[in-house]
């Protein structure tokens, strides 16, 4: 069924370090589709108001839903800290400790380069337990599949087969990838007919596209106008995990023409991250530990 039979449109992005979603009633669509999109604030650690939170779940013992984001984060620091203090205790699990909670974070780049996906992948949590990669999947988009129907519904009548879902993915990942994001999608309750798939520098080169970055001389006044015929441009994407580029020309009918093959590789930010503290854990060696047991979050 296409887009325009829906009455809003739902996008997640899964990042490897942030996660985060945007949704568009149909009625704003009329004018300019990049404007009058709705994206939710989430408060990150200093109190800030940002755009996605942290790409954290946490399960509990028993594989069920806890938390995610930088809630996770929090709930599973406060836990530690408490055991540490030897005041732990909870009511659900009275005879479990923080360490048989399931923390994943950066779990995305777990689908990288895999030509392969068996349905019964494993992913090691923060304590180095295995569990199911696509229960981590399903989990997280299930979050955010939530958490914009609350949203929306909170504002109107809409149904949630009104919905629409689109669930972007880097255009580096491999075709049995992007089936394992899908049918994880599908399970997390999204119509197989209301969703598909979006290259994420694709997206942004259509969002880039309309906004107003080129200079225009017109009667001596020079303005910003959006991308005009035979402009061409290039996306950068670097995040969490991935680095991706795409290279395209605005055509006559303000289509794209894809110049050169999307295009891109483990490039991102949170590899940066590793090696600063793979520094310091070689300088501070047991000391590092010890922190790492006392502030998780921070590690």
């Amino acid at each position: 069924m296409a887009a325009q039979n829906f009455q809003v449109v739902v996008a997640i992005d899964i990042g490897s370090a942030f996660s985060g979603y945007a949704y568009k009633f149909r009625t704003d669509n009329k004018k300019d589709y990049t404007k009058k999109i709705i994206c939710p604030i989430w408060k990150n650690n200093s109190n800030m108001a940002v755009g996605k939170t942290a790409s954290s779940l946490l399960l509990n013992p028993d594989g069920t839903f806890n938390s995610f984001g930088l809630n996770a984060e929090d709930v599973y620091t406060a836990m530690c800290r408490k055991f540490i203090a030897g005041s732990f205790h909870d009511e659900k699990f009275p005879t479990k400790d923080p360490k048989d909670w399931f923390l994943f974070r950066n779990f995305k780049m777990e689908l990288y380069e895999k030509e392969i996906m068996q349905k019964d992948m494993k992913i090691k949590d923060t304590t180095g337990k295995p569990f199911s990669l696509r229960t981590v999947f399903r989990e997280s988009i299930g979050f955010f599949k939530k958490h914009a129907l609350n949203a929306i519904t909170r504002q109107t009548t809409v149904l949630p087969s009104d919905v629409f879902w689109v669930l972007t993915i880097p255009a580096i990942w491999s075709e049995p990838a992007k089936q394992f994001m899908r049918t994880a999608a599908e399970e997390a309750g999204i119509p197989a007919e209301s969703l598909i798939l979006a290259l994420e520098p694709e997206t942004a080169a259509l969002f880039t596209k309309e906004q107003e970055l080129i200079r225009q001389s017109k009667d001596g006044k020079v303005n910003l106008v959006p991308f005009v015929p035979k402009s061409k441009f290039m996306v950068v994407d670097l995040g969490g995990g991935t680095g991706d580029i795409t290279v395209h020309e605005v055509q006559d009918d303000h289509t794209l023409h894809e110049i050169n093959m999307a295009t891109g590789g483990p490039w991102g930010g949170n590899r940066i991250n590793e090696a600063f503290l793979g520094i310091w854990k070689d300088i501070l060696q047991n000391e590092y530990l010890e922190c790492s047991k006392i502030t998780p979050m921070k590690f």
